[in-house]
């Protein structure tokens, strides 16, 4: 079971978190009803297996635009196109094989498909208004046995621990494939807040380092300059024997003077750095 939910989730992973939920059930529904929509045709209960066909298809019409980003109306096309075949299977074979139990597994599977879903609280609940009142709809006005298709007993009693076995399966299935995802999920967030306490190390680090930087550029590099500038000051130019010499003192007082100005920007620019990271 694992290894086909990962292999699932494998097929459908890089999608939006809901379309993966949305696909991954999807995709267990349209399997059971083929499944069953084929049984049915084999007892040749004709109707049956026509309903289910018809579902199949509509399914598969909405994964297909689910897959492709088509996923505006999803939810509300799932809830109604299932629930009307669903009504519409119940009333072809009756209450009597058991098919209304597949409600409930819907039942199960919106409470895993809808926990991530963009809809207002509004509409969540009147999707699960609409699948409750599915099933007591069914329940209060289906017959027992079919009109719609000839059901001998021996049968209705096979169709009725199959859907019942069916119906416990898929939400077994459900349930298990919703804890897979809620799983996935809490280990994705572990991952996430690892990298961001990473990426905060490595911030706080490179704070540290600036830290460093400006504190060498402010006192282990201004010490020297400043002393050299003072000692450029007590220079008397006047004196100096050629004019070669006043030129050269000159030039080292302009770049003793820039190195200054130059160690200043760096000051400053770090610590504009540092106040960004401590903003940030």
């Amino acid at each position: 079971m694992n290894r086909f939910v990962k292999i699932l989730y494998q097929a459908v992973e890089g999608k939006p978190e809901g379309s993966v939920r949305t696909l991954s059930f999807g995709s267990i529904g349209l399997f059971f009803c083929v499944a069953i929509g084929v049984l049915d045709y084999v007892q040749q209960m004709v109707a049956s297996a026509y309903l289910l066909f018809g579902l199949s298809l509509v399914l598969l019409v909405i994964l297909v635009f689910e897959y492709f980003g088509y996923r505006k109306y999803i939810n509300t096309a799932i809830v109604i196109s299932i629930n009307s075949f669903l009504i519409a299977i119940v009333m072809a074979e009756g209450l009597a094989t058991g098919s209304h139990y597949y409600l409930l597994s819907l039942l199960v599977a919106l409470s895993f498909l809808l926990v991530d879903a963009a809809e207002d609280k509004r509409k969540v609940l009147g999707y699960f208004l609409i699948q409750v009142s599915s099933f007591c709809f069914c329940i209060l006005d289906g017959r027992m046995v079919s009109s719609v298709q000839h059901i001998n007993p021996e049968l209705y009693h096979q169709k009725f621990v199959m859907n019942s076995i069916c119906s416990v399966v898929l939400i077994a299935v459900f349930a298990y494939v919703g804890m897979y995802f809620e799983r996935k999920v809490k280990e994705d967030l572990v991952v996430e807040r690892n990298k961001a306490l990473a990426q905060s190390k490595k911030i706080q680090e490179h704070n540290l380092y600036l830290r460093e930087i400006a504190f060498m550029n402010a006192h282990t590099l201004r010490a020297p300059l400043t002393n050299i500038l003072g000692l450029i000051k007590r220079i008397d130019i006047d004196n100096m024997p050629t004019e070669k010499d006043k030129k050269l003192q000159q030039y080292l007082k302009q770049s003793a003077e820039e190195l200054d100005i130059a160690i200043h920007t760096i000051v400053a620019k770090t610590n504009e750095v540092e106040e960004l990271f401590k903003e940030d």
